[in-house]
């Protein structure tokens, strides 16, 4: 039997941020930017979010939500420096850890002598390990596959630590809204909800050839497999990302003349992303492209690559930034899109490949 367990630090970015400087708990605090007008969030506090603020969020809504709340620019290097102290902690109990993030790790305990073998005795000795280490807190969820550990890793937030249990499994599933099951978006969620489906356990009694017909066999048999608790994704200790996407969806619309600026903050959106990434997802790799993706509300998907010079491709591997040059080519492909009215969701990306064709080019 496997032995999982999910770590999520609380609203870390921000959580840092009120370390270093106490006064800011008693304010909203968001971990974004650059602007007020311009940009997204990464994260924000509970005071925050008691506006409805939330991370992904563009700083110019949230502040229409929270015009008093505090804005800071993300220090990625301080958040890797801490990142590190976590990854110091969690491997004095297994080798086997996946890094999702800097504030997110899977950790398989399954065969850690550590505290017996009790992978909740790991969990809370790594909780309060960290605490004491780095005076921040995190959230925990054990499980016997990292499907289960990371929902129950939300499920006390914050600060908090549950488990489920193999023997409590299905009791567990047989009452879980789908919107808690990872990989379920919002689009699923709308079909699944159209067809009377709210729970797991209402997915696990359907005729699953009724699923079949609502979204396809391959996802339909996941999504089944997911809403029995069965989860078979192993913790992968080190896989290079293949791509970096960030997307934005527009529940009632978004107007094609609007697009522009969604762009703009949208890419300001993946530049964050590509900050926060480890430095092993660069190296000895290049950059290919971008690619842009549109949604209209037919929910067809139309995409575009925009290729990338070897000198733009090490530009952008050194500074981690979307330049304004590269914003103006992902604005240039949007002439293809002009016959889509309204957008349902916006996304930018980049694509990376092992070709090192690219890196020897620029020597020649």
């Amino acid at each position: 039997m496997r032995k999982i367990i999910h770590i999520d630090m609380d609203y870390f970015y921000a959580q840092v941020e009120e370390r270093d400087d106490p006064s800011l708990k008693v304010h909203p605090v968001a971990i974004g930017g650059p602007t007020k007008k311009q940009g997204v969030l990464c994260t924000a506090n509970y005071k925050a979010r008691e506006y409805g603020v939330r991370g992904g969020q563009s700083t110019y809504e949230a502040f229409k939500r929270c015009p008093q709340m505090l804005l800071i620019y993300p220090q990625f290097e301080k958040y890797k420096a801490i990142s590190e102290q976590f990854l110091s902690v969690y491997q004095d109990y297994t080798d086997l850890i996946q890094k999702v993030g800097l504030d997110e790790v899977y950790l398989d305990v399954s065969e850690s002598k550590a505290c017996s073998g009790s992978a909740i005795k790991i969990a809370e000795e790594i909780k309060s390990r960290i605490f004491e280490g780095t005076g921040l807190t995190c959230s925990a969820g054990i499980s016997v596959n990292k499907m289960l550990a990371k929902i129950a890793s939300d499920w006390r937030k914050p600060n908090g630590i549950f488990a489920v249990l193999p023997s409590e499994r299905e009791s567990f599933m047989h009452t879980l809204p789908l919107k808690r099951i990872p990989g379920v978006g919002i689009v699923t969620l709308d079909k699944l909800k159209q067809a009377g489906f709210e729970t797991a356990g209402d997915v696990v009694r359907s005729d699953i050839s009724r699923l079949n017909l609502l979204m396809g066999e391959k996802k339909s048999i996941k999504l089944f497999q997911h809403c029995q608790g069965v989860c078979r994704d192993e913790v992968i200790t080190h896989r290079p990302r293949k791509t970096v996407s960030y997307e934005k969806t527009y529940f009632s619309g978004l107007p094609y003349h609007a697009l522009p600026k969604e762009v703009e903050n949208v890419v300001q959106g993946l530049s964050l992303k590509l900050l926060e990434l480890e430095n092993f997802h660069f190296d000895d790799r290049s950059i290919v492209g971008l690619t842009l993706k549109v949604r209209n509300t037919d929910f067809r998907t139309f995409t575009r690559s925009v290729p990338l010079s070897p000198i733009e491709s090490e530009s952008l591997k050194r500074s981690k930034v979307i330049s304004s040059q590269q914003t103006e080519s992902l604005l240039a492909a949007l002439s293809e899109f002009s016959s889509i009215t309204i957008i349902r969701l916006l996304g930018v990306g980049v694509r990376f490949s092992d070709d090192k064709s690219q890196q020897i080019e620029m020597l020649i």
